[in-house]
């Protein structure tokens, strides 16, 4: 592994200072395991490499094209996450689309995951809260 300033293609140049440390082949297993800490990470990985398998081609211009990665039985469970077709639709949001590239892709399946969390946390708040509103307020708490 070697550090270095970044000088690979330009559309890359996004990735910021992610860029400038160098992983070779070999590192596999390295990055497996900081993958795991990111569990939103490793599915957009997968996402990719299930767009590479289909020969998606780029530009993708609608949320059909991005369910095509769910496979054939339209649902991706994993990272906590469980994800089915019309997750597709509600958590890309119009400026999502179209994706040019595998870097956007990426970048598009990580946020619209943490929409889905976002969502999730979302919704146990407002159960509590709503059950809070139906307890009765004269109640000891202990």
């Amino acid at each position: 592994m070697e550090e270095s300033g970044y000088s690979g293609p330009a559309h890359l140049a996004w990735a910021g200072l992610g860029r400038t440390v160098r992983l070779s082949s070999g590192d596999l297993e390295a990055m497996d395991i900081a993958l795991a800490l990111v569990p939103e990470a490793r599915l957009a990985a997968l996402a990719v490499a299930r767009a590479r398998e289909l020969k998606l081609e780029f530009p993708i211009a609608s949320a059909a094209a991005v369910q095509k990665l769910l496979g054939d039985e339209q649902r991706l469970s994993g990272g906590g996450h469980e994800i089915e077709s019309e997750d597709v639709r509600r958590y890309l949001v119009p400026g999502d689309l179209p994706i040019h590239d595998e870097a956007e892709l990426a970048t598009v399946i990580y946020t619209a995951l943490h929409r889905c969390k976002q969502r999730a946390s979302l919704q146990q708040a407002l159960e509590a809260f709503d059950s809070g509103l139906a307890s009765d307020p004269d109640e000891e708490v202990t």
